[in-house]
């Protein structure tokens, strides 16, 4: 009886310990494998009645749940204990719904570079009045949707900038590329584009200069580039796509054959810019 008694008072032990965390009955564990939901509770319990900061903030940075570390953020005055709680909070609904009544704009912002989650992103670059927080919520957006939605409503030019520079190609980025009426977007569009017969559209059509030039720069398809040598308007435009033409047989047919001189003459020297290069090559 004696012997049961005593199994049965080692295993309650053992169940005390593992589960409940304490490595007596007064001691809180602070080892991370034994700890528990119940050594949390205690620990936030400790945290409520302590005055100390610093003891408060080594209480906090042993805490783990997160509704626990939530509550702390919301009811805590001392900005560095919200900080420690808000950094260890990493649930993106909770997040947002944080940044959406929080004031501290460095919080706030410590807050948002924790959210992944896009759609909760999209919510907030939509909702917030802050400027320089919807350029941080903007810039960790790459659900091209939902950039496209920010480009079309949003007022604010640099936010709209960031959208567009964190697009990867899609109609929506071409669409931009072809129809957005601010040159400075317009460019960021087509420095993103590759597809070639929307390149040969905006360095044909696009009312910059500098937009044009650069849809030639970007352009590889050798008949595409020929054709702008051909048939463009702008002779710098001309020049800089005929330097893009790296076709022997294209080049000796422009230097021989073209009827204005000035191609002719591009024409020679940019084969002799890739007999150049191709002597340097051989020499390493």
């Amino acid at each position: 009886m004696i012997r049961t008694n005593w199994l049965v008072t080692s295993i309650a032990s053992f169940f005390l310990r593992f589960f409940c965390g304490f490595k007596n009955s007064n001691d809180i564990v602070d080892s991370q494998e034994e700890r528990s939901d119940y050594s949390d509770y205690k620990l936030y319990s400790i945290y409520n009645t302590e005055q100390d900061l610093d003891t408060k903030k080594n209480v906090v940075s042993k805490i783990i749940e997160k509704p626990i570390l939530a509550e702390i953020f919301q009811n805590e005055k001392d900005t560095d204990i919200r900080r420690l709680a808000i950094h260890k909070i990493a649930f993106d609904a909770r997040l947002a719904e944080f940044i959406q009544r929080e004031q501290d704009p460095e919080i706030k912002k410590l807050a948002v570079k924790k959210i992944n989650n896009q759609p909760f992103l999209i919510r907030i670059a939509q909702t917030e009045e802050d400027v320089e927080m919807r350029k941080l919520v903007v810039s960790r957006i790459t659900y091209n949707p939902g950039l496209s939605r920010i480009v079309k409503k949003e007022k604010n030019k640099e936010v709209r900038k960031i959208a567009v520079s964190n697009m990867s190609y899609c109609p929506s980025l071409a669409r931009i590329a072809h129809k957005e009426e601010d040159a400075e977007i317009r460019k960021i569009a087509v420095s993103k584009i590759t597809f070639g017969p929307l390149l040969t559209q905006i360095a044909q059509k696009d009312k910059s200069a500098e937009i044009r030039k650069l849809a030639v720069r970007r352009m590889t398809f050798g008949p595409s580039l020929l054709k702008i040598v051909k048939t463009h308007a702008d002779p710098e435009v001309r020049k800089l796509a005929l330097k893009r033409i790296t076709y022997k047989p294209t080049l000796l047919d422009l230097a021989n054959n073209h009827e204005d001189s000035d191609i002719r003459r591009q024409a020679v020297d940019q084969l002799r810019r890739l007999e150049m290069y191709k002597s340097r090559l051989i020499g390493l």
